[in-house]
Formats: C-alpha cells, structure tokens, sequence
C-alpha cells in the first residue's frame, strides 16, 4: 500500500488478480495475460491508469474491479469496451465512473451484470447487449448520456434497463421482444395498476417492489424466473398476506391460458401456475423458504402447498 507503480505487468499463467491488489494505487499501464480469468473485487479500485487490456481468457469482472478508473482505455479502439467473448459476470459498480468509455459491447456468454455497472460513466452513448443475459441489476447506465436519449423507459437488445417517466400512466403494456426485466426496474411506480408483459423470460429481483397500486400482472409462456422480492410491497390486490397471488397471470409450458374467469373485478381469482426455474424470497422482507433448481409447474406460494416439481 502506498508504493508508486507506473506499469504492472501480469505475467502469463496467472490465473486470477486478488480483490484490491492494486486498490488506489498510481498505477498507469497495465498488461494482463490470457491466461488471466478473473479479475477480483476491488483489484484496480481508483486506478488513475490510462491503459489496461481485458484478456481473451476472462471469465469474471469482480464488484468494483475498475471504479472510479476515469482516465482508462480498455484496449478497444477510441476507447471502446469490447467485454472478452468467454466472460460470465460483471460485477456491481465494475466499470462506475469510467468516464472515457464511449461503448460497450457486451457478448452472448455474460450471464449477469451487477448493479450500478456502468454508472456514470458520462461518455457512454452505444451499448450492445448479448443474447445470453440472464440478469441486469438496478440503475446499471444511470447517470450516462444513454438516459438521456431514452424517454419514457430504457430497453435495450431486449431488456427493460429502467423506468424513466411514464407520468401518470395507469397501464404499461411492453413489447414482445422484451425478455428480461431488470432488478427494480419498475420500482416505486406508485400510480402504475396493471402490467403486460408476455415475452418476459427473467423478472429481475424486486422488480415491481413498492408498486402500491399494482393489481394485475400478465405474462406469456416463456416466464423462467421470478427474482427476490419481486412483489414485495404492492397491492393486496395482488399478493395476499399468505403468500397467495391473484392476478398474476401466466401459462404453463404447452401454452395452454390458465387465466380462466381470472380478470380484475372477479372475486373468484385463483393462484395462477408458472414454468418457473426459481422462485425465492418471492414475496416480502422475509424468506418463504422456496428455492429450487427445477419446477415443472409451480404455484404462487401459499401457506400449505408451494409447488409440485417435475
């Protein structure tokens, strides 16, 4: 700690760098072997460096790996983010405030990028986003000129990123080609009341939280999974305090409708089925104790029976 290091050279046959190796350091040139996989928490935290390269063999960018790096190239032509084909996971806050970054490239093996990843990173105006996301967490290009250029919500390559305005709108119906919803992406959304969103495959942990109006949800037949505290905090209309949902609308794997005579207004609602993989913490601030890797067809959790598996 504390040692002025101009160049830093990672030698070939590293496998990893270890949270904050290089944390606040005067660092200004760094060169990373391929043989390099992970790059871990903190390892460059506010780095005042003005080159870096991502090696091919990246598998994992750790929480904070490049914060506050405001100067730095990631080797990508005029600054440029091309995040190496191989790679899993962008961690939270893994490039915040990189301000000379104008793009990013995002390829089909990422699975997850974290919260706040690219936040304020003010030269940012292009993203491409691969197809194999499974999670985008809260606010990830908050404060970049991407926002902006948006109006009522962000989606981008298929993923609702975030609500912007939708002002005193009642209903939000989303595209079909939208499938995924990020983590929080409808938030707070205190006059929003109903929601479409029938080609969503992953719903984001606390998606619709704190949503006090909300009564009627509906998906398609592609839902997979349900995130954290997805309804935490909207209308009883909606989430019983037992657990039991009502007007939360999907179908089943074969595509039959299971809303029957479940529509808003009729006091005979049933708890809807859904093909989920994962259901966890699904209602509020306290556990249910669901989490499973596989559902063939499962319930909304209610008191007595939660799910029947494949």
């Amino acid at each position: 700690t504390g040692a002025q290091i101009a160049t830093a050279v990672i030698e070939n046959g590293t496998k990893g760098i270890a949270n904050y190796t290089f944390n606040g350091q005067s660092l200004l040139l760094v060169s990373v072997a391929d043989s390099v996989k992970y790059i871990g928490r903190g390892a460059f935290y506010k780095c005042p460096m003005y080159m870096v390269n991502l090696p091919s063999s990246l598998k994992s960018i750790g929480d904070y790996a490049f914060y506050g790096c405001t100067y730095a190239n990631f080797g990508g032509k005029y600054y440029d983010l091309v995040i190496p084909e191989g790679t899993e996971y962008i961690g939270r806050s893994a490039f915040y405030k990189c301000a000379n970054i104008l793009s990013v490239e995002v390829p089909g093996t990422v699975k997850s990028i974290g919260a706040f990843a690219f936040y304020g990173c003010t030269a940012l105006s292009n993203v491409t986003l691969g197809t194999g996301l499974q999670s985008v967490g809260s606010q990830v290009f908050a404060d970049t000129p991407l926002l902006a250029s948006a109006q009522e919500m962000l989606i981008l390559d298929g993923w609702l990123i975030q609500i912007l305005d939708i002002g005193t709108k009642t209903k939000v119906t989303l595209p079909e080609t939208v499938y995924g919803i990020a983590n929080y992406a409808f938030s707070g959304q205190s006059k929003l009341e109903q929601v479409v969103a029938k080609g969503t495959k992953f719903l984001g942990a606390a998606s619709f939280s704190n949503c006090e109006e909300l009564y009627w949800v509906e998906f398609g037949n592609e839902l997979l999974t349900i995130g954290d505290y997805a309804f935490n905090g909207c209308s009883s209309d909606l989430v019983t305090g037992n657990g039991t949902c009502k007007n939360l609308i999907g179908s089943d794997r074969r595509g039959s409708d299971l809303r029957g005579g479940n529509r808003p207004g009729n006091d005979n609602r049933a708890v809807q089925f859904f093909p989920v993989l994962r259901i966890s913490q699904f209602l509020s601030g306290k556990p249910t104790g669901l989490s499973v890797d596989l559902i063939d067809q499962a319930v909304c959790p209610t008191n007595d029976q939660a799910l029947r598996s494949q």
